[in-house]
């Protein structure tokens, strides 16, 4: 299993991904320390899962469909650190680690195109998750997992452990060799227009708080904008 993307690890502990992170998730300025406490734990867990390959991605050989099964896992660390905030009463500190495994695995999908990309024969072209239609039955989820050989399991009801994983089909499109050659940098752009960036990329869902939007050159951020959370989550958790 590869490990989970380094620069990743490497940012969730920097001011500027914890302030960017704050405002969309709604966390106030006395919060930071927290925050920046439960992200350093979470950091130091996913660390020790890429070294015993619990935590990263796989997906396998692309085959003549051009389609792969494939699976991202943060790793089993994160969640026993998530039970223990739980089992002492420390709910704040667990839905910290809710939103920043999300946030993480968000962030996992356009760094996932770029591996792809990086081998220079394909681009990703979609996602397809298991059971979001009829070619993809979520009943096809352990048998994805199986095929992958990754240390991540589903239970009878299809959520998988460790929880913070995700697994889905990517379909790809094959580079054409003009673009690969890029004999001029405004025809390999239009060439490459039309794949995937990472998910939700370009979504015209302005309400949505994973929307991301062109920001940085060809960089795809998330919508920091603020978001209203649900009546529940403020309740549950003091959020305002």
């Amino acid at each position: 299993m590869h490990p989970f993307f380094e620069n990743l690890v490497e940012c969730m502990t920097e001011d500027l991904f914890l302030q960017e992170f704050s405002r969309k998730y709604h966390y106030e300025e006395s919060q930071m320390t927290l925050l920046k406490e439960v992200s350093f734990a979470m950091q130091q867990n996913i660390c020790d899962d890429n070294r015993t390959g619990k935590a990263g991605w796989e997906n396998q050989t692309i085959q003549e469909t051009h389609r792969c099964p494939v699976c991202i896992t943060l790793g089993p660390g994160v969640d026993a650190l998530q039970e223990t905030y739980l089992t002492t009463g420390r709910l704040t500190e667990a839905y910290m680690v809710e939103t920043l495994g999300s946030e993480l695995l968000l962030k996992s999908y356009p760094q996932w195109n770029e591996q792809i990309a990086a081998q220079g024969r394909y681009r990703v072209k979609r996602y397809y998750f298991l059971g979001s239609e009829e070619l993809y039955p979520i009943q096809a989820l352990p048998a994805l997992l199986e095929d992958l050989q990754v240390p991540v399991t589903c239970t009878s009801a299809y959520c998988m452990l460790p929880k913070k994983s995700v697994a889905f089909y990517a379909e790809l499109a094959e580079v054409k060799e003009a673009t690969r050659a890029q004999d001029s940098k405004a025809q390999a752009t239009e060439a490459v227009e039309h794949f995937c960036e990472g998910i939700c990329a370009g979504c015209n869902s302005t309400n949505c708080p994973n929307r991301m939007e062109k920001r940085h050159g060809s960089a795809w951020d998330t919508d920091m904008t603020d978001r209203p959370f649900t009546y529940g989550y403020q309740r549950i958790f003091g959020i305002r």
